[in-house]
C-alpha cells in the first residue's frame, strides 16, 4: 500500500470488500516537517502511513507533536526536543491502544506485554483524529494495509459512498470531491460564460478582427521584399505601407475594443459568481463555518473567484483564437513550403508530452500554494479583529512569528511553482528556436540553391514567430488552467455543500405563534461525535419565564440555539404551539424569536441601522421605543451625533454594556412572540442591570422568555428554572423549590452569596 497521509485520509471498507481512501475532513492538510521525514530516511524507520498532527508537546505545555505510523513502528516526534523520535515502539509489541480522558485533554497509552505508557498527549480538538488512529491500530495491529475503520464513531446523518471510487462523500458536499473531472468543473465555468453571451461574442468577434489582422503583414513583407523593392516598383511600395499602416491602426482600434467588452464581460462573471457565493453562504448552516476558518472562506470569495473570471475571458479566448491562429498558419505554411513547414512542426509532439507532465507535477503544488494563502488569510482574520486581545497579552512578537512562518511555507509553495515554471517555458522556449534554427538553415540552403526568394523565407520566418507564439501561450495554459479549476473547485467545494439545515419541500409557514414550546425526549450532538444533550424533555408554555442555569459547557446555549433551529436535533423533537419547527419555514420561526447573544454583535453603521437591522423600515419613533425599554436611549442622545453614531468595526467605539443594551434593543424591536437571552446582562454594570431588569419585566409580559443567566439573583421571578449539567435537565422547579431541594441550584446560590458578601467588604 502507498504512503497515506492520515491527516487527510484513512482506508475504509467498501460494500464490496475492497479498500478505499476516503476523505475524513476537507481542511486537515498538515504535512509532515522535512526534518521528519529526513529522520525516517535516515534511521530506516519506514514511510509514513499514518500521520497525526498533537498540540501538547512532552513537558505538558502547547506545541506541535507528531504521531506517527509505519509499516513497521509507531513513532512519536517532538521537534522542540529532538530530531529523532521520542517514543519508538514496534507495532508487533502493542497488544493494545486507548484513549486516556482528563479535564480539557487527554493521552494515547500504549499496552505492550510488559509495559503500559502515555505516549501522545492532545486536547479535545485533536482527539477525532487520534480516535482513528486508534481505531486503525487496534483493528489489526502490525498489519495495516488490513486496516478497518467502518465502526468508528461518526456523525449521525446518513452516509453516502462515491459509486465511482467507493470513497466516503462529505456529508456537506453534493458530489464526490475527488472525482470532481478537470472537464466537467471547466464545462461548468463556461456556464458563467453563456450567462452573459453578448459581451462574450463581441469580444471573441474583435478578437477574431486582431488576430486575422495580424496575419496580413507577413505576406506583405513578402511582396514588398520581392515585388516592391526586388522589381523597383515605388506605386507599389507606397501601397503596402499605406496598407500597413491601416491595418496597425485597425488592429490598435480592435485591442481597445476586445480589452474593453472582455473586461466588461470578466467583471460581470465576477460579480455573479461573488454574488452567487456569498448568497450561499447566507444559506449553509452553523456547522459549516463551526469547520471552516474565515479566511478560508474570505479567500474562495475573492482571490479564488478573480482567478476564474481571468480564465473564463482571457484565457479562454485567447485559448480560441490561438488555435484557429495555429490551423490558420499551419495552412498558410504548408501553401508556402511544405518542406520548411515540416521542419516548424517537428517540437510540437516534444511541447504535447512536456506539457502534459508539466500539468501533472504542478497541480497538487497549485493547491499546496492556495492552502498556505488561505493559512495566512485565516491569520489576518483572527489577529486584526483582535488586536487589543494581542496588544494586551503581549503577544506580538508571537503573532509576528506565526505569520512569518506561514509566509514561508507560502514563499516555499511558491517558490516550488517558480521552480518547475522556471524548467518548463524556458525549455518550450529553447524547443521553439530549435525549430526556427531548423528554418533559417533549410531556407537559406534553398534561396543559395535558387529554389526559394528572400521574400518568401522572410515571410515564412514571421510565420513561424506568429506560429510559435500560440504555441507556447498554449503550454503556459495549462498553468492558467490548473490555477483555474484549483480555484474553481474551492468555489464548487462551497456551492455544492448543501446546509445541514434546510427547509423540506412541504414545509410550511409558521403562523403567530403563542410560545408553547416543548422538547420531546431531545438529544444532539455536535460533529464530533461528543453529545451535548440527552434525553431532554421539558415544557415551556405560553407566557412562561423559564430560566435555564448551569455550569459552564453544560448545554444551555445549545438548546436555545436548537429552539432557533441553528442545528436540527439528533433524536426527539420540538415543537412550537404544536408544529415540528423541521416542518416549518425556517425564516417564518425565526421571525417570532428575539434573541440577546451571549457576545454581542455590532455590524459597521449607525446605532439606529444596528438597533433596526431585523427591521430596517421600521420608523424612527419606534427605535428610540426599543432604546428607551433597553436603556440606551439616554447615552444614544448624549452622544454628538446621537442616533447616527458610527459604532465602528464589531461595535468597537461602544464599551461591552453599551454593546449589549444596543443588541437587546434589535431583539426587542423585532417584538417577538419567543424570547431568547443568553446571558443577555452579563456585559453590564450592576446598576445598569437593575434597569434593564425593570424593563425586560415589562416586556416579557405575556411574551414566553427563555432566560440564560449565570447571575441566579436575575431569576428569582422566573416561573421556573431548569438546571442543566452535562448535558441533561437535573433539577426543574422555581427558585425557592430549588433553594429548598438543596441541589445544584442550591450550591450555585449559595456560592454566589458568599462571593458577593467577600466583594462588598
Amino acid at each position: 500500500m502507498g504512503r497515506i497521509p492520515f491527516a487527510r485520509r484513512i482506508v475504509d471498507m467498501c460494500p464490496d470488500g475492497s479498500r478505499a481512501l476516503v476523505e475524513i475532513s476537507e481542511d486537515l492538510n498538515e504535512e509532515l516537517p522535512d526534518t521528519i521525514k529526513t529522520s525516517l530516511k535516515r534511521l530506516g524507520l519506514g514511510e509514513a502511513q499514518v500521520v497525526v498532527s498533537g498540540d501538547i508537546n512532552l513537558k505538558n505545555r502547547y506545541g506541535k507533536t507528531w504521531l506517527i505510523l509505519t509499516d513497521r513502528y509507531l513513532l512519536i516526534y517532538d521537534p522542540e526536543e529532538s530530531e529523532k523520535p521520542v517514543v519508538k515502539v514496534e507495532l508487533d509489541e502493542i497488544k493494545e491502544a486507548n484513549i486516556l480522558s482528563y479535564v480539557g485533554n487527554n493521552a494515547l497509552r500504549i499496552v505492550t506485554s510488559d509495559r503500559s505508557i502515555e505516549v501522545f498527549r492532545f486536547t479535545n480538538k485533536v482527539k477525532p483524529k487520534v480516535m482513528m488512529a486508534v481505531r486503525a491500530l487496534n483493528s489489526n495491529v502490525g498489519n495495516l494495509e488490513e486496516i478497518d475503520i467502518a465502526t468508528v464513531d461518526a456523525p449521525s446523518h446518513k452516509r453516502r459512498r462515491c459509486p465511482k471510487c467507493g470513497r466516503m462523500i462529505p456529508p456537506w458536499m453534493a458530489t464526490c470531491p475527488a472525482c470532481t473531472s478537470k472537464r466537467r468543473v471547466i464545462a461548468r465555468l463556461l456556464h458563467y460564460t453563456r450567462m452573459h453571451l453578448r459581451l462574450a461574442v463581441v469580444g471573441f468577434l474583435l478578437a477574431t478582427f486582431f488576430t486575422i489582422l495580424g496575419m496580413i503583414p507577413p505576406y506583405l513583407m513578402k511582396v514588398l521584399i520581392d515585388d516592391a523593392i526586388g522589381g523597383s516598383n515605388m506605386t507599389l511600395l507606397g501601397w503596402i505601407v499605406i496598407t500597413l499602416v491601416v491595418i496597425y491602426l485597425l488592429r490598435a482600434i480592435a485591442s481597445a475594443g476586445r480589452t474593453y467588452f472582455l473586461g466588461k464581460l470578466g467583471q460581470s462573471i465576477m460579480v455573479h459568481l461573488r454574488r452567487q457565493l456569498y448568497e450561499h453562504l447566507q444559506v449553509l448552516s452553523l456547522s459549516f463555518y463551526d469547520k471552516n476558518q474565515t479566511g478560508r472562506i474570505m479567500s474562495r470569495v475573492m482571490s479564488d473567484t478573480e482567478r476564474v473570471q481571468y480564465f473564463l475571458t482571457w484565457g479562454v479566448q485567447q485559448t480560441i483564437m490561438d488555435g484557429v491562429m495555429l490551423i490558420s498558419i499551419a495552412i498558410i505554411l504548408f501553401t508556402m513550403n511544405w518542406q520548411l513547414a515540416i521542419i516548424v512542426l517537428t517540437p510540437a509532439p516534444v511541447l504535447i508530452l512536456g506539457t502534459k507532465i508539466f500539468s501533472r507535477k504542478i497541480h497538487g503544488v497549485y493547491h499546496k500554494a492556495w492552502r498556505r494563502w488561505a493559512d495566512l488569510s485565516a491569520i489576518l482574520a483572527d489577529t486584526v479583529p483582535g488586536i487589543v486581545v494581542v496588544k494586551a497579552f503581549t503577544q506580538e512578537g508571537r503573532e509576528i512569528s506565526r505569520f512569518r512562518r506561514k509566509t514561508y511555507e507560502l514563499y516555499e509553495a511558491n517558490l516550488r511553482i517558480r521552480y518547475l515554471e522556471g524548467l518548463f517555458f524556458p525549455m518550450v522556449g529553447f524547443i521553439m528556436t530549435l525549430g526556427a534554427v531548423g528554418v533559417w538553415w533549410i531556407g537559406g540552403s534553398q534561396i543559395l540553391s535558387g529554389n526559394l526568394t528572400l521574400g518568401v523565407l522572410t515571410a515564412f520566418i514571421s510565420y513561424t514567430w506568429q506560429f510559435y507564439g500560440p504555441v507556447g501561450r498554449l503550454s503556459n495554459l495549462s498553468s492558467v488552467l490548473l490555477r483555474a479549476t484549483t480555484s474553481a473547485e474551492r468555489i464548487f467545494e462551497v456551492l455544492d455543500t448543501r446546509p445541514e439545515v434546510h427547509d423540506d419541500p412541504d414545509a410550511i409557514e409558521l403562523p403567530p405563534v403563542k410560545g408553547h414550546i416543548k422538547f420531546h425526549n431531545v438529544s444532539f450532538t455536535y460533529g464530533s461525535g461528543e453529545t451535548t444533550l440527552k434525553n431532554i424533555n421539558l415544557e415551556i408554555k405560553p407566557g412562561q419565564k423559564v430560566g435555564v442555569v448551569g455550569p459552564s459547557g453544560a448545554g444551555k446555549t445549545t438548546l436555545v440555539k436548537l429552539i432557533l433551529r441553528f442545528y436540527d436535533v439528533t433524536s426527539g423533537k420540538i415543537t412550537i404551539d404544536g408544529y415540528d419547527i423541521r416542518k416549518v419555514k425556517q425564516r417564518s420561526l425565526r421571525r417570532q424569536i428575539g434573541i440577546v447573544l451571549q457576545e454581542p454583535f455590532l455590524f459597521k453603521g449607525s446605532i439606529a441601522e444596528n438597533i433596526a437591522y431585523g427591521n430596517p423600515n421600521v420608523p424612527p419613533e419606534k427605535i428610540i421605543e426599543a432604546a428607551k425599554a433597553a436603556n440606551i436611549h439616554d447615552f444614544v442622545i448624549s452622544l454628538p451625533e446621537a442616533y447616527d453614531t458610527d459604532v465602528g468595526e464589531r461595535g468597537h467605539r461602544l464599551s461591552g454594556g453599551e454593546k449589549q443594551r444596543v443588541s437587546i434593543a434589535r431583539a426587542l424591536l423585532m417584538d417577538p412572540r419567543i424570547l431568547i437571552l443568553d446571558e443577555a446582562t452579563s456585559s453590564v454594570d450592576t446598576e445598569t442591570e437593575s434597569l434593564i431588569q425593570e424593563a425586560l419585566e415589562r416586556l416579557m409580559e405575556n411574551r414566553t422568555s427563555i432566560i440564560i443567566a449565570h447571575r441566579l439573583s436575575t431569576l428569582r421571578n422566573a416561573d421556573k428554572i431548569i438546571v442543566i449539567d452535562h448535558g441533561e435537565i437535573i433539577e426543574e422547579g422555581t427558585h425557592e423549590e430549588l433553594l429548598r431541594l438543596g441541589g445544584l441550584y442550591s450550591r450555585l446560590c449559595r456560592m454566589q452569596t458568599a462571593l458577593a458578601t467577600i466583594q462588598q467588604r
